[in-house]
């Protein structure tokens, strides 16, 4: 239930407009279906040519003494499937299985970046909500801080909840239309720490305004009083406010203009450094990416084709897809931009509900084999934390194999 503005316990820093009268409420959100956990799917065998190991593993980032800092999160072989039921079938017909994410491995330092990059329906978002725990996994482990979050109740997950939080992808849809933003931003601090003073709350709730850019006297104010720049600033205090370890971004700047795009990004990288905060930066724009990220992991259908650093993967890409990827991404001079020849993919992104066999880019990569559809493809070490799943990698390059397939 709605408390009355004269009652708000953030009353006390202006919540009227110019007229004195307080601000009417927005129409109630729609309820959001929740996912059915579904049985796990098998697995499939690996390349004939080389044994699977792990896709990005990483034993963390190096830490002032140089050595190499335990990782805070530690994925293994993470799936994600779901039921889906087909339209207008009987209510005895079998469902079918959409394999959102197939078996995806990584690990993330303490402080330390990791940006994930794909086209949609990569299986990004739904990456980054098994690890909050808003959806079921149906396979692998999720280690945070050495404690399998994939394997706990949720009353027992509800104790690492304050610890991982997550900034939405729709800035204004993400906030409680019926709610003062200054009740949104301390929603997590009395959920999970009642016993706190209410002055106290009311502190902290102005402090972190200021740290993201909001006057504190807007603390009243509702969510559709605000642009989507505030809107995402306000998701960013509420992740805050609990001070968490790890900060999962989905895609948090794709709704907003490339001027406040900037300034979101900029938000979130001072916000890491002067809080150590692990974070998962999800996102489609690569430049974006790469100047927030330390690693970058490349997903394509729910699983992961490169990973490396965020320079080398740049500037030396060695998967097929990770190229065409890089090639995609247009340059500012319009004479350069028509002149330069680009790689064109064939086909269209495959269904999750029937994947290809083998590597799951085949149908649409100009480097090809065979045998490429008889299992998955490992993950090959090639130094430095450079991780490829491509056996043909060393092969010319994707723009060079298009331009042969377009003849």
């Amino acid at each position: 239930m709605m408390t009355d503005p004269k009652d708000d316990k953030f009353a006390e820093a202006s919540g009227r407009d110019e007229a004195g009268d307080p601000i009417p409420a927005a129409p109630p959100a729609s309820a959001t279906p929740v996912a059915t956990p579904p049985s796990p799917a098998p697995a499939e065998v690996a390349h004939k040519d080389a044994p699977v190991a792990k896709e990005a593993g990483n034993a963390g980032r190096p830490d002032r003494t140089g050595k190499r800092a335990a990782p805070i999160l530690r994925v293994e072989d993470l799936r994600v499937a779901f039921d889906i039921r087909p339209r207008g079938a009987w209510p005895w017909t079998p469902s079918k299985k959409l394999h959102a994410v197939g078996g995806i491995s990584f690990d993330l330092a303490p402080g330390e970046s990791l940006g994930v990059v794909g086209e949609s329906g990569s299986g990004k978002s739904t990456l980054a909500r098994a690890i909050v725990g808003t959806i079921p996994s149906t396979g692998g482990r999720i280690e945070f801080e050495g404690q399998d979050l994939a394997s706990m109740s949720e009353r027992q997950r509800r104790v690492h909840r304050k610890d991982v939080q997550m900034v939405f992808q729709d800035p204004l849809a993400a906030l409680n239309p019926r709610m003062t933003v200054g009740d949104i931003i301390a929603e997590p601090l009395v959920t999970h720490e009642p016993k706190t003073p209410r002055k106290e709350v009311r502190r902290r709730v102005a402090e972190l305004m200021e740290r993201v850019g909001l006057l504190p006297n807007l603390v009243s104010r509702y969510p559709h009083e605000f642009s989507g720049g505030q809107c995402q600033r306000i998701g960013i205090a509420r992740a805050l406010i609990l001070r968490p370890k790890l900060l999962i971004c989905d895609e948090p700047v794709s709704a907003l203009d490339v001027s406040v795009q900037a300034q979101v990004v900029n938000l979130l990288k001072e916000l890491q450094r002067d809080m150590g905060l692990a974070m998962i930066f999800i996102a489609h724009d690569l430049s974006v990416v790469k100047h927030v990220s330390d690693r970058i992991v490349v997903m394509y259908l729910g699983r992961v084709m490169e990973v490396a650093k965020s320079k080398p993967l740049v500037t030396n890409p060695e998967h097929p897809y990770t190229q065409a990827l890089i090639a995609s991404v247009p340059i500012p001079d319009p004479v350069l931009e028509r002149a330069r020849k680009r790689p064109v993919l064939g086909g269209e992104l495959p269904s999750p509900m029937s994947p290809p066999s083998g590597c799951v880019f085949r149908t649409r990569c100009p480097k090809a084999h065979p045998d490429c559809a008889d299992g998955l493809p490992p993950m090959l070490d090639l130094g430095d934390g450079h991780r490829v799943a491509c056996p043909y990698h060393e092969e010319p390059s994707v723009l060079d194999a298009a331009r042969q397939m377009a003849g």
